[in-house]
């Protein structure tokens, strides 16, 4: 569609920082539009964490009680298959197994476990946020079936991720606060409130 190519206009000129900004704006349009681009990114992206960047804008469009549609079904199935990079298998999984979400569920962690192990090999450094970005898809999944604890446990190594930016630390609270998760909302504050106590929004989203 058109404005998917002005969208993606210039791409491959872009940083790293300018690509993602194009997958997050590819992730808001309307009807699945940016679904081909973004799968089509997921394959032939030439740096591994905006491929996967990619993936995981596909999977945020859709809560874990949403059903893509057979249509976007197809593409990441057409696009995607015979691709050995990490976001495509993740969204090749999703898109057999979103109907059987104990399976699912099963299967992401293990690629939360390959992501985390990738942290360790700094001949292929990995990034933090697509690993948060992994366990909160998977916490998602597990409340969906009503898994309590299992969706605590992920939280809390999503927790053991926080170095304690400002910025950082907002929008874990305000996760957590969806989540209604106030044991781990007490963890956060045992383990930053230094940080905690000198920024007002943090208190008063520590008051709420």
């Amino acid at each position: 569609p058109p404005l998917v190519k002005e969208i993606l206009e210039n791409y491959g000129w872009l940083a790293p920082e300018g690509r993602q900004s194009r997958i997050e704006t590819l992730a808001t349009l309307p009807d699945a539009a940016g679904v081909s681009a973004l799968c089509r990114i997921v394959r032939f992206e030439q740096t591994n964490e905006v491929s996967k960047q990619a993936a995981l804008a596909i999977l945020g469009m859709y809560p874990a009680d949403e059903t893509p549609s057979p249509e976007v079904i197809r593409t990441i199935r057409q696009t995607l298959h015979g691709s050995r990079r990490p976001g495509a298998h993740w969204l090749l999984t999703w898109a057999e197994k979103g109907n059987n979400p104990a399976a699912l569920v099963e299967d992401f962690a293990r690629f939360i476990d390959e992501e985390q192990a990738s942290l360790k090999r700094p001949a292929f450094p990995a990034n933090t946020d697509t690993l948060a970005a992994l366990l909160r898809f998977q916490v998602a999944w597990l409340e969906r079936l009503d898994q309590r604890e299992q969706a605590i446990g992920a939280m809390r190594r999503l927790l053991a991720l926080e170095e304690g930016e400002i910025d950082d630390l907002r929008k874990l609270f305000h996760w957590l606060i969806d989540q209604k998760a106030w044991s781990l909302v007490d963890e956060l504050v045992a383990r930053f409130d230094g940080q905690i106590r000198r920024v007002p929004v943090l208190l008063y989203l520590l008051a709420e």
